[in-house]
C-alpha cells in the first residue's frame, strides 16, 4: 500500500466491526433491586425554593383561590331562588 494512510484503510475495511451491534446500543436494562434500594436510601433532598419560585407559587395559589370563589358566585347566581319563604 504505497501512499495510503493506515486510518483510511481501516475506515474502508468492510470487515471492521464495532464492539456492540447497533441494535443493542440503545437497549436499557432495568435497574437491579439493590440499585433501586440504594437510590431510595440516598434520595436527594428537595432544594429550597428560590424567591422566583415562591412568588410563582403564591400567584398560582391566589389564582386558584379566586377562580374557586368566582365559580361559587356564578353557581349561586345561576341557581333558582329558594321557593320556601319565611313570613
Amino acid at each position: 500500500m504505497v501512499g495510503a494512510h493506515a486510518a483510511a484503510t481501516i475506515s474502508r475495511n468492510p470487515g471492521h466491526r464495532h464492539p456492540k451491534p447497533e441494535n443493542q446500543m440503545f437497549e436499557r436494562t432495568p435497574p437491579s433491586r439493590a440499585v433501586l434500594k440504594a437510590n431510595k436510601a440516598f434520595k436527594s433532598a428537595q432544594p429550597e425554593l428560590t424567591e422566583y419560585e415562591k412568588t410563582q407559587k403564591a400567584v398560582l395559589d391566589n389564582r386558584e383561590r379566586l377562580k374557586a370563589e368566582r365559580l361559587a358566585r356564578d353557581a349561586a347566581a345561576d341557581s333558582p331562588p329558594d321557593t320556601k319563604t319565611s313570613r
